[in-house]
């Protein structure tokens, strides 16, 4: 049965300011999301026919989905008018379907045989194809005669043309109109909502959806906006802002796609610049183009009032528009950059009255574009009291929202932590260290050369150890120039059992340095001067490892995505903590909405995209996830009986972290969470 979830937007959303009308300029989207029930079982090869009579688009939820390494998702529009090809990859980034024309696609699972082995030679490792909902549309002024919403027209008919702007989008998910400012940021009108996962930029010039080669995804976390509208004084910060995926066919982001459509990847001709507002409006001709109620339509007319002081950041234009131009660019004619974002509709058949929109220098938004335009090489790049939350990062030469990346500390009920923590230079990609646990001579942690990716990022790492142990702590630099000074201001502590011991070289050891922590049978307080140095050395030398005396073990288990399906033998197997393997989560906490996929029916339900795929996840981070996710780490014995089973991310056959919790039965330390196994319960 398909239960439907229909929204009709329409966001009319009128004020009075003097003798004029204004509103949001929002088409009426019917837009409906509806269960779906088609699962082709695990399986190699797939057909079917998705449909929903009479919808003039249709585009599907595949987030339950689960392919092969070696497996594609082909989706065909009708009559073979576009089509997409996903694979696990692709899904894992964003678990829709590109939005097809028509009532039907066509959904074909095709597997490519592995023959790299002998065990897999001749056999095809199976997928899942699940359709779980389905969002389908239409578009009219509400009456259902497809006719554009009049209101916003300036005098007695629409003068608006045909246009082919390569850098003006549809946002599918309202109706609105998006428009590019770079390769892949992009501006709205903060009215038209916030996107979700299915939401599409559409780069057409026609009624409909773009080909899937034309359609982006927002990057997720990446939108921001303010939407307020309060009579004439207010109204005039209506804006949204954020990023856009690659495209999941050609892999390309929209600016430099578009670039190519008007002439080189590189001439950066895919995205408006911004220009200046003009201070007076004398002799000004503006432009705007956007989606109004159909295809892509233009229209001039005069600048009629700027205004920019407190809250109220707004220009005033006679220039057609209707519903659905709502977020389109504002363009001063004479030197063809964007200098507004279109928001509101007041023009009236009677000649009287205004469009308006929100100044691209509004002082809450302009920090904004700034920080998604600047190209950066540290975090500190990204700061800006206006907009920051002391959370931002530079990720690729570009700002992003977000944590420095962190670690949640493990479990530690018999022994203490011991606490890495690494503030990265200017180049993290030199920088490497090892924890040895000098008592018992063996490794608790190994971070290689290129384990840290961020510049000007604190990495911290924490870990249970036997409170009666020693540990020397060895960091190196594989230019040989430390972590300070003139290459940035690095640092790193290591806190044990709340004593911290720092850089006896303030980080300036060149090729490497170690520092001892505590002696064998107990801690020492921290030295209060600095120690002498050992001698540096590029590459630490390392004392043979021998089996634990303790049972705070640093080994934890792995076990196969699916039970038999990682080779002979290999179902459960030991790892080091800081090896990277598969997260997938369980819990009993059925309000998640997680599948119940166990065969045994024991009420568990499991996971693997929390919130995305994690294909190479150290235990503690594994952890993390989970926990975050509101869920934990799966038990052996759950994975053992496919409680993750067709969750996505192609991790079948792939091994995955497992731990029982404290006070669950065990026979070896490495089972536990925790690590210790006392009396065959996990403590």
């Amino acid at each position: 049965m398909k239960t439907p979830i229909t929204t009709a937007i329409l966001y009319l959303l009128s004020s009075a300011i003097g003798p004029t009308d204004v509103n949001a300029q929002v088409a009426e989207i019917c837009e409906s999301e509806l269960t779906y029930k088609y699962d082709s079982g695990e399986t190699s090869a797939a057909s079917t026919i998705v449909r929903h009579a009479g919808a003039p688009w249709i585009q599907l939820d595949l987030t339950n989905t689960d392919l092969a390494s070696n497996a594609k998702l082909i989706i065909t529009g009708p009559n073979s008018s576009s089509s997409e090809t996903l694979t696990a990859d692709t899904l894992a980034n964003n678990g829709w379907s590109a939005v097809f024309d028509g009532d039907s696609v066509k959904v074909e699972l095709v597997t490519h045989s592995d023959n790299t082995s002998r065990d897999n030679k001749g056999k095809d490792d199976p997928s899942r194809v699940v359709v779980s909902a389905i969002k389908t549309g239409a578009c009219d002024d509400g009456n259902g005669n497809g006719k554009a919403i009049p209101f916003s027209i300036c005098g007695a008919t629409d003068d608006r043309i045909p246009s082919e702007d390569v850098r003006v989008g549809r946002i599918s998910s309202s109706g609105c109109t998006g428009w590019l400012i770079g390769e892949d940021v992009f501006l709205q009108a903060g009215h038209c909502g916030p996107p979700g996962a299915s939401t599409r930029m559409h780069f057409t010039y026609r009624t409909g959806s773009a080909a899937a080669e034309d359609q982006y995804a927002v990057v997720p976390g990446s939108y921001k906006s303010s939407d307020h509208f309060d009579g004439g004084t207010k109204y005039g910060q209506d804006f949204g802002i954020g990023r856009l995926s690659p495209n999941s066919v050609t892999g390309k982001l929209p600016g430099i796609a578009q670039s190519e459509k008007c002439g080189t990847a590189d001439s950066g001709c895919g995205w408006y610049s911004l220009g200046p507002v003009p201070s007076s409006t004398a002799d000004v001709t503006i432009r705007v183009t956007g989606y109004g109620t159909g295809s892509q339509k233009t229209h001039t007319g005069s600048l009629v009032q700027i205004t920019g002081s407190g809250n109220s950041w707004y220009v005033r234009y006679t220039v057609d528009t209707t519903g659905g131009n709502s977020g389109s660019p504002v363009i001063h004619e004479e030197t063809g950059k964007a200098i507004a974002i279109h928001a509101q509709g007041g023009c009236k058949k009677n000649g009287g009255g205004f469009n308006a929109g929100t100044r691209i220098d509004h002082p809450k938004l302009a920090p904004l574009i700034e920080f998604y335009l600047k190209t950066c090489s540290a975090d500190s790049d990204c700061s800006d009291s206006q907009v920051s939350n002391g959370l931002e990062t530079c990720v690729n030469k570009k700002c992003q929202w977000g944590e420095a990346p962190t670690m949640a500390p493990v479990q530690c009920s018999s022994g203490v932590y011991l606490t890495v923590e690494i503030k990265t230079d200017n180049f993290p990609g030199d920088i490497s260290y090892t924890l040895t646990d000098t008592c018992k001579q063996r490794h608790i942690d190994t971070k290689p050369t290129g384990s840290f990716a961020t510049a000007h990022t604190l990495y911290t790492y924490s870990h249970c150890v036997d409170p009666n142990s020693a540990f020397d702590f060895t960091i190196n630099d594989s230019y040989g120039d430390g972590i300070c000074c003139s290459q940035g201001a690095g640092s790193y502590t290591v806190t044990y059992d709340g004593l911290e011991y720092t850089s006896p070289t303030s980080g300036n050891y060149g090729g490497s340095e170690t520092i001892q922590i505590s002696t064998c049978g107990g801690p020492v307080p921290a030295p209060t001067t600095p120690p002498p140095t050992k001698s540096p050395t590029f590459a630490p030398t390392h004392k043979p490892t021998r089996s634990p005396t303790s049972g705070l073990t640093l080994e934890r288990m792995t076990y196969c995505g699916v039970p038999n399906k990682c080779g002979k033998g290999n179902n459960a197997l030991l790892a080091s903590m800081t090896d990277r393997r598969g997260v997938r989560c369980c819990t009993t906490n059925q309000s998640l909405g997680w599948p119940d996929r166990c065969t045994d029916n024991r009420g568990v339900y499991g996971k693997s995209k929390v919130p995305s795929c994690n294909k190479k996840k150290t235990f503690e981070q594994a952890m993390k996830i989970c926990a975050d996710a509101g869920g934990r780490l799966c038990t052996g014995d759950e994975l053992m009986h496919k409680c993750t089973r067709g969750t996505g991310c192609g991790l079948k056959k792939k091994l995955v972290w497992g731990c029982n919790a404290n006070q669950s039965s065990c026979s070896t330390d490495a089972e536990c969470c925790g690590g210790n196994c006392n009396g065959g319960i996990c403590v």
